[in-house]
């Protein structure tokens, strides 16, 4: 299994500023950052959602936000917005960058 390392305080708050704060009703939303550290893991490792650790809250909900945020187009934002900033700084090469690239080689790798 891969390794995986949680979010640093400096990245959460990177990212937190891009995460759209919602407007919810009922029983309060489980925590951004928390469920984004489940999601990560559950990329990075490759297990099944039910299989992450309980330490990320309920793999449902885990799932559920994911689904969420990528029907939303959150993922798409933060990919443009950090593209960008590498871009600005001359650390991008764009041929390394399609979303689907990075996908077919996460699946590539997870298989072997």
């Amino acid at each position: 299994m891969a390794s995986y390392r949680e979010l640093t305080d400096l990245q959460w708050h990177r990212l937190s500023q891009l995460i759209p704060a919602g407007s919810w009703t009922g029983r309060p939303r489980a925590d951004h950052r928390q469920t984004l550290n489940g999601m990560l893991f559950v990329i990075r490792t490759g297990c099944r959602w039910r299989d992450m650790p309980e330490r990320y809250g309920s793999h449902i909900t885990v799932w559920r936000r994911f689904q969420e945020w990528n029907n939303d187009g959150v993922f798409h934002r933060l990919w443009r917005t950090f593209l960008g900033q590498l871009d600005e700084i001359g650390r991008l090469e764009w041929q390394h960058c399609s979303p689907e690239r990075l996908m077919q080689r996460g699946r590539t790798s997870q298989a072997a």
